[in-house]
């Protein structure tokens, strides 16, 4: 018999990695093993379903829980052609200019107003979106007018709270009718994330849209069908997305597996800001992997002996992970210039770098035991490349595009490293930048500052 709503077993008092490797947690956040091994201590929300794509509304989303003053007739459902909806589309259009996910232009844009025109779905052949897509720029609109303009009356936010709410209720009812995900259905679960990116600042929301939404429908989709059309204009843009969330929250990504991999090698688009996201998440994987074996060594009833093969294993890859990551930086030499693609690029590999060494010497004692040697880092490289995460993202920030967000993984890895007082002014300066465009951003802050006080 499943667990009631009253029943005791439904409490989670354990952090997510905890959890996973069935081991004691303290129950602080962060936890005391979290805190230890310098990774992001997460407790997840219950999940109590199981379907291809889960959307959570999350009751602080509506203007009562925030305060709002309330209005004596409700919003109409779809406003007058002139005012509201055409401001917040155009402050929509603003949203994606000023936050680039690739560090290219926003040629998807086009395809994004194109499937948000149609009203209902128009065949399964050519799949087109309803009206979920359209609240959800909507939503990301008033966001942004709210933003631009935080001193006005609190109509955008207003705006917002409800366009959020119908394009979650007509998201639910598209995802139960449609044979499979299509483009509208994939535009609609990003752009909800990305609203909650501004609006959750424990990000726990946002994860929820990339495990259970995003990626759990690519992963249903499957590779092949990602290689051209809509299909692979989206899977372009939230790519960078998914090899975030995999490494900031240690967990394996279907990035990394073969079939994906061979899959985006197959696009065609083997350019160096490509690879290094490849890069990325194979060392997501490694970690998983890493933790897995970890784990098993701390267990009582298996030894080093034991695992010997597996640990073997893992410090091959990660020595072939450095050396392709040594390549990829003799290759980026040849650049004469710093496109936006390049700077975030740059910033990955340094995250990269270190994360790699990370997934080493944060438990050396068990490899010294083992006696093998594994790919870590002399502690001038890591401030090289900690200085390198800096001056990239500081650089991005202030003379590009790129979304804020995008920079959240290389600032986590270079807080984790950041021991003297300057080192980490420098991370919570940039942090702060990025709370400003996305509250999330507080979330990170805490956790190193948390991490720092122990130092």
């Amino acid at each position: 018999m499943p667990p009631g709503p009253f029943d005791r077993r439904t409490r989670r008092s354990r952090c997510t990695r905890c959890a996973q490797s069935h081991t004691k947690c303290s129950g602080h956040h962060p936890c005391t093993r979290c805190q230890a091994r310098g990774i992001l201590c997460v407790f997840p929300s219950p999940v109590t379903t199981e379907t291809t794509i889960v959307l959570h509304t999350g009751r602080h989303l509506t203007p009562a829980t925030y305060g709002l003053p309330s209005h004596k007739s409700p919003l109409p459902r779809m406003p007058s052609p002139t005012e509201p909806t055409e401001t917040y589309l155009r402050c929509f259009d603003t949203f994606i200019q000023r936050n680039s996910f690739t560090g290219g232009d926003p040629s998807f844009l086009a395809d994004v107003q194109s499937l948000a025109k149609t009203s209902s779905p128009s065949s399964p052949s050519s799949p087109s979106s309803s009206t979920h897509l359209m609240n959800a720029m909507l939503a990301l609109g008033a966001m942004q007018a709210h933003a631009l303009d935080p001193d006005r009356p609190r109509a955008a936010l207003h705006f917002a709270l409800d366009a959020y709410a119908r394009s979650i209720s007509d998201l639910r009812t598209a995802v139960a009718e449609a044979p499979a995900p299509h483009a509208g259905i994939l535009w609609s679960t990003f752009f909800l994330g990305l609203f909650e990116l501004m609006q959750d600042p424990s990000g726990q929301r946002w994860l929820q849209h990339m495990v259970f939404g995003t990626s759990r429908a690519l992963t249903a989709i499957g590779p092949a069908r990602i290689r051209s059309g809509p299909l692979r204009t989206f899977f372009t843009q939230v790519r960078a997305f998914e090899v975030c969330r995999s490494i900031i929250f240690n967990d394996a990504s279907f990035l990394a597996t073969p079939e994906w991999v061979d899959a985006v090698r197959d696009m065609g688009e083997r350019q160096l800001p490509e690879e290094i996201l490849e890069i990325v998440a194979l060392c997501a994987g490694l970690r998983a992997r890493t933790e897995t074996m970890i784990e098993s060594l701390e267990t009582p009833s298996e030894g080093p002996a034991m695992l010997l093969p597996l640990a073997q294993s893992i410090a091959l890859e990660g020595f072939q992970l450095r050396a392709t990551l040594d390549d990829w930086a003799i290759a980026a030499t040849l650049i004469p210039h710093q496109s936006p693609e390049m700077l975030l690029a740059t910033a990955y590999h340094a995250a990269a770098s270190i994360h790699l060494s990370g997934n080493f010497d944060y438990e050396l004692q068990h490899w010294l035991e083992m006696g093998m040697e594994v790919p870590v880092l002399a502690p001038a490289d890591v401030l090289i490349y900690f200085d390198t995460i800096i001056r990239s993202t500081r650089l991005s920030l202030k003379a590009t595009s790129l979304s804020a967000v995008l920079f959240l993984f290389p600032l986590r890895v270079a807080g984790a490293r950041a021991h003297t007082k300057s080192q980490q002014n420098a991370v919570a300066e940039l942090l702060e930048e990025v709370k400003e465009r996305f509250i999330v951003g507080d979330a990170i802050l805490s956790n190193l500052r948390e991490l720092w006080a122990f130092r």
